[in-house]
């Protein structure tokens, strides 16, 4: 409790909105490179054989 008081009047902490927004953010970015690529592992063994050629 100490520590959050020193934190809180030094300005060193941060709002949990920041934090939610800058997560979320990161998140987006990572599933939307995530989704544009193509599956490496398939039960099906043809595709991907296939897939691991390109």
């Amino acid at each position: 409790m100490r520590q959050l008081r020193l934190m809180d009047k030094k300005h060193e902490l941060v709002r949990r909105t920041d934090v939610d927004a800058l997560i979320d953010e990161i998140a987006g970015t990572v599933l939307k490179h995530l989704s544009g690529m193509s599956a490496r592992c398939s039960r099906d063994m043809v595709v991907s054989a296939t897939s691991m050629r390109w």
